[in-house]
């Protein structure tokens, strides 16, 4: 699948065209429903313009009703001409623009007013996401956006004193809310051109298998011909045509499965983004609640940045699945410390493990002088930290211990858990993709199951293997190991 990096453009000019009307068509209702719902939120909100800054009413009502909603109303009525499918990513970005920009002078105008901040997460959130625009469109749009915001709070800081911390902290959160967006529809026009150019080829392998199926159709008119003035044959006949239905059943078969491994990680991909992008616009959208306090503000800007983060998580995953699965995963050997790697990990998580009130321990057994070895470190601290922050999800009570000890040549490392434990039959699986350690109970474990998967590539990697103990309800232990070699430093 050849792709512009940047812009996400097929290098192919008749794919790309064929996707540009496919893409049209599927959002035509979309983003004309956005589009009507923005221009209501857009109009609606002018009455907050009139009780909250009444000094600046009638430039606020210039730029509402008489710039940015006709431009909006415009735009929605000339998406039923058959001319628009040319230009309406243009016109939907002019609008994105247009509309963030009165929303800048507003808030530029009346900086203490914060339904504006709230409004311009609202922009951002549509033109990212509700009116369809694709990548490289809503990207450009965004950066400009905050670019001219930055500049109209310099060229206003004469009308009211610029404090440089608190533009600071309102860049902080739009660059944030870009980045975030940026990433999230990067991704989703990626899956969906991708799933666009697997159906073409899909297509096209349906019209060679056509072909080779009328082409065994004719064979096999030809051969049962040949049957009828050969019957000492007709043995050897059936069962060469049997043969090549037992292969045809195969084939599909195996397409269907792979279809379904295809839907299963499109679904499960499509879950794990919209989830914290749900939250993240949600709360967004809470924000511009007037009157809003400043304890409910810092607990919704709380789970917009958590939100943020799993996404972030999400995605480190993908790229480092897929850079171990195309063998560019390369081992860094350096000499460090296994006993300060062990107290790093218990240090890192024993705040969080203490709000579960679960008792986390480690067992060093290594001196100093024999704890220092060469291998490669940021696998390690990613293996361990992967184990543990898997038995603080499975845990609720009870406690988690790490630790090592030396067996021959290698280091066996443990991370033992008192959680919910491993059910048989889920114990050889535990390792594949997308599979969380209970998937037959009702409690909800978010994460797209790919942390023990990257943790068992990176064991492999280094030259070592993985494996659980677990029994249902007292716990599991996961093992792993990896040669000891000891380096010639000393403490």
């Amino acid at each position: 699948m050849n792709l512009n990096k940047i812009t996400l453009s097929f290098t192919n000019k008749n794919i790309e065209e064929k996707f540009r009307k496919e893409y049209f068509d599927k959002s035509l209702i979309m983003f004309r429903v956005s589009l009507i719902i923005v221009t209501i939120f857009y109009a609606a909100f002018g009455y907050f313009d009139y009780v909250s800054s009444p000094n600046f009413y009638q430039d606020f009502f210039i730029i509402r009703y008489l710039i940015v909603l006709p431009l909006f109303l415009g735009v929605f009525l000339f998406s039923f001409k058959k001319y628009y499918i040319k230009v309406w990513q243009q016109l939907l970005s002019i609008c994105y623009v247009v509309g963030g920009l009165g929303i800048i002078y507003m808030l530029l105008r009346n900086p203490n007013n914060i339904q504006y901040y709230g409004g311009m997460f609202l922009i951002f959130s549509s033109g990212y996401f509700l009116v369809k625009l694709r990548f490289i469109w809503a990207s450009t749009s965004g950066i400009f956006l905050i670019a001219s915001y930055n500049i109209g709070a310099f060229l206003f800081q004469d009308l009211y004193d610029l404090q440089y911390d608190y533009l600071f902290i309102i860049n902080a959160f739009y660059i944030a809310a870009n980045i975030i967006s940026m990433i999230a529809l990067y991704n989703m026009e990626f899956l969906e051109r991708k799933d666009f150019h697997q159906r073409i080829l899909l297509s096209e392998k349906q019209d060679e298998i056509g072909i080779i199926n009328q082409s065994l159709e004719n064979q096999v008119k030809e051969r049962t011909q040949q049957l009828n003035k050969r019957n000492t044959e007709l043995v050897t006949e059936i069962g060469y045509r049997n043969e090549i239905e037992r292969k045809l059943v195969f084939a599909k078969e195996k397409a269907e499965e792979s279809d379904r491994l295809k839907s299963a990680f499109l679904a499960n991909m499509s879950h794990e983004i919209r989830t914290p992008m749900n939250g993240i616009l949600g709360f967004a959208d809470l924000l511009e609640q007037p009157m809003l306090s400043e304890e409910d503000q810092r607990k919704y800007i709380g789970i917009i940045q958590n939100s943020g983060a799993r996404m972030l998580n999400l995605i480190n995953d993908l790229i480092d699945i897929s850079k171990v699965e195309a063998g560019q995963m390369e081992v860094v050997n350096t000499d460090i410390n296994i006993n300060r790697q062990i107290e790093y990990v218990y240090a890192f998580f024993k705040p969080e493990v203490e709000k579960k009130k679960i008792q986390l321990l480690y067992n060093n057994q290594f001196t100093e002088e024999e704890a220092i070895i060469k291998t490669d470190k940021e696998k390690i601290n990613a293996i361990l930290t992967n184990l543990v922050k898997n038995a603080i999800k499975y845990s609720d009570k009870g406690t988690i211990e790490l630790g090592y000890k030396k067996k021959n040549n290698n280091l066996e490392f443990y991370v033992k858990d008192t959680g919910i434990g491993i059910i048989g039959a889920q114990l050889d699986a535990i390792f594949d993709r997308f599979v969380q350690a209970d998937i037959s109970d009702t409690r909800a474990y978010q994460g797209a199951g790919l942390g023990l998967t990257i943790t068992k590539a990176y064991v492999e990697i280094l030259g070592g293997k993985i494996w659980v103990k677990s029994v249902v309800d007292k716990g599991s232990t996961f093992y792993f190991t990896i040669p000891y070699h000891q380096s010639t430093i000393h403490c």
